[in-house]
Protein backbone atom coordinates (compact mmCIF):
# COMPACT_ATOMS: atom_id res chain seq x y z
CA UNK A 1 0.00 0.00 0.00
CA UNK A 2 1.89 3.08 -1.50
CA UNK A 3 0.60 6.74 0.20
CA UNK A 4 -1.42 4.94 3.55
CA UNK A 5 0.37 5.30 7.03
CA UNK A 6 -0.74 4.09 9.99
CA UNK A 7 -0.87 6.06 13.01
CA UNK A 8 1.80 5.04 15.82
CA UNK A 9 0.33 4.13 18.99
CA UNK A 10 2.02 5.43 22.38
CA UNK A 11 1.50 3.75 25.32
CA UNK A 12 1.48 6.68 28.19
CA UNK A 13 3.61 5.28 30.75
CA UNK A 14 3.47 6.58 34.14
CA UNK A 15 6.12 6.83 36.67
CA UNK A 16 4.90 5.39 40.00
CA UNK A 17 7.43 6.60 43.16
CA UNK A 18 10.00 3.79 43.75
CA UNK A 19 10.16 1.89 47.27
CA UNK A 20 12.33 -0.41 48.25
CA UNK A 21 11.70 -2.98 50.83
CA UNK A 22 12.78 -1.79 54.05
CA UNK A 23 11.39 1.71 53.70
CA UNK A 24 8.85 3.46 55.79
CA UNK A 25 6.10 5.17 54.19
CA UNK A 26 2.76 6.12 55.11
CA UNK A 27 -0.47 5.15 53.12
CA UNK A 28 -4.16 6.29 52.39
CA UNK A 29 -6.54 4.18 50.52
CA UNK A 30 -10.24 4.84 50.72
CA UNK A 31 -11.18 5.21 54.40
CA UNK A 32 -8.01 3.52 55.45
CA UNK A 33 -4.82 5.40 56.72
CA UNK A 34 -1.71 4.32 58.14
CA UNK A 35 2.31 3.44 58.23
CA UNK A 36 4.18 0.72 57.66
CA UNK A 37 6.97 -1.14 55.64
CA UNK A 38 7.49 -1.61 52.41
CA UNK A 39 7.50 -5.42 51.98
CA UNK A 40 7.90 -5.52 48.01
CA UNK A 41 6.97 -4.02 44.80
CA UNK A 42 6.04 -4.66 41.36
CA UNK A 43 8.58 -3.73 38.21
CA UNK A 44 7.08 -0.86 37.42
CA UNK A 45 6.30 0.00 41.00
CA UNK A 46 2.64 -0.15 40.40
CA UNK A 47 1.74 -2.43 43.10
CA UNK A 48 3.21 -2.40 46.61
CA UNK A 49 3.32 -4.51 49.90
CA UNK A 50 2.84 -3.38 52.97
CA UNK A 51 3.62 -4.50 56.20
CA UNK A 52 1.06 -2.77 58.18
CA UNK A 53 1.51 -0.57 61.71
CA UNK A 54 -1.49 -1.24 64.19
CA UNK A 55 -2.71 -4.68 62.85
CA UNK A 56 -4.00 -4.33 59.84
CA UNK A 57 -1.32 -6.92 58.19
CA UNK A 58 0.14 -7.29 55.02
CA UNK A 59 -1.81 -5.36 52.37
CA UNK A 60 -1.30 -5.01 48.91
CA UNK A 61 -1.80 -1.21 47.29
CA UNK A 62 -1.99 0.10 43.36
CA UNK A 63 -0.50 3.23 43.07
CA UNK A 64 -2.15 6.12 41.04
CA UNK A 65 -5.98 3.61 41.61
CA UNK A 66 -7.01 5.55 44.88
CA UNK A 67 -3.75 4.31 46.76
CA UNK A 68 -1.69 7.47 48.09
CA UNK A 69 1.68 5.94 49.27
CA UNK A 70 4.45 8.18 50.36
CA UNK A 71 7.74 8.22 52.09
CA UNK A 72 7.83 9.03 55.91
CA UNK A 73 11.80 10.03 55.14
CA UNK A 74 10.50 12.71 53.12
CA UNK A 75 8.00 14.16 55.97
CA UNK A 76 9.34 16.24 58.80
CA UNK A 77 9.00 15.09 62.36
Amino acid sequence: MVGKTTPSRRRNRVRHPRFAAGDRVSFAEGGITGTGVVDAASRDYSIVWIWTDGGLGRRMFFQGCGSIISSLEDQPE
